[in-house]
């Protein structure tokens, strides 16, 4: 799941604004983030064009564990509220990795703001007074002085593969599942997963780049999108939890793109809950890495571009 490798050098940094802490604001599961135009937000076609290689790669899909992370691999998000102290965060890895990837820009944060406590330490953060989501990896507070490994910035009315948060080039907030959307039980857009089939080399649209750690023949592009076949009646599956439902209607109607490597066959990944009441044990997810077995994986197919034309 890592996006870059490389040493993660200790780094002390300078704040600036005040250092009184601001109760943070949760970013409402019904605001859209990125162009409505964007793969984020747009429904499948009716009969989305197959990609060649669609059922090669669809039986790999089926095989290993369909998991959900919340929690460890989980995105915790936060929406500052106004008057939230803004800091410049240093990029421990720049510049040897590259040129400092928020650019002097200014990131509103408070000490309450904590990344998910999994290896990636991932976190976003959804700045609506600059219209940016900025995304890290492998985020701390160091001496109440917040640093990050690396980041990546996007612009929320554009196509949110503008960062460098993940392996393939995508923002960190884009297609995460949202803590309300499960309490509401409806996903109106499209899902991301990571997977330990993510190609070694070659990705495409809206992937940028590749993490991906597989050399096979039939392993899977990072950017390419899936569908759940939608001729599939979900209410008809015996034994599906609420969450499960949730998930397969979202990937019947706007699928799922390949962000990440990982380390299951696919995870779906989660908006880790912060200040609002976790919604996912009630929705039938009781656990970290909740098994989505009840969903008929064997129904995914894989689009031939991102449009599905």
């Amino acid at each position: 799941m890592n996006v870059r490798k490389g040493c993660w050098f200790a780094v002390s940094v300078l704040a600036l604004g005040a250092a009184a802490l601001h109760a943070p604001a949760k970013a409402a599961a019904s605001d859209a983030v990125f162009a409505p135009s964007s793969v984020w937000n747009s429904p499948l076609p009716p009969s989305p064009v197959l990609d060649a290689k669609s059922s090669t790669w669809s039986s790999v899909l089926a095989g290993g564990a369909h998991v959900a992370d919340i929690y460890e691999f989980g995105v915790p998000i936060y929406e500052p509220s106004a008057g939230t102290p803004r800091y410049a965060v240093r990029i421990l890895n720049s510049p040897a990795w590259g040129p400092d990837p928020l650019a002097g820009d200014t990131v509103p944060l408070t000490s309450v703001y904590t990344p998910s406590v999994g290896s990636d330490g991932a976190m976003a953060v959804v700045d609506r007074s600059t219209g940016k989501s900025y995304d890290m990896w492998r985020f701390s507070w160091n001496g109440g002085r917040p640093q990050t490994a690396w980041a990546g910035v996007a612009s929320l009315t554009g196509p949110g593969n503008d960062s460098d948060a993940t392996g393939a080039g995508i923002s960190r907030l884009a297609g995460v599942v949202r803590a309300g959307e499960i309490a509401a039980g409806a996903i109106n857009h499209t899902l991301v997963f990571s997977s330990d089939t993510s190609c070694r080399g070659g990705y495409r649209y809206p992937a940028t780049k590749t993490d991906g750690a597989s050399s096979n023949s039939d392993c899977l592009p990072e950017g390419a999108r899936v569908q759940l076949d939608p001729s599939i009646d979900v209410d008809a599956l015996p034994g599906l939890s609420r969450g499960e439902k949730a998930v397969a209607r979202a990937l019947q109607t706007y699928g799922a793109v390949n962000i990440d490597n990982g380390g299951a066959r696919m995870a779906v990944i989660f908006e880790t809950p912060t200040d609002e009441a976790d919604p996912y044990p009630a929705a039938g997810m009781t656990f970290d890495y909740t098994s989505l077995s009840g969903i008929p994986w064997s129904g995914l197919r894989v689009l031939r571009s991102a449009d599905g034309t």
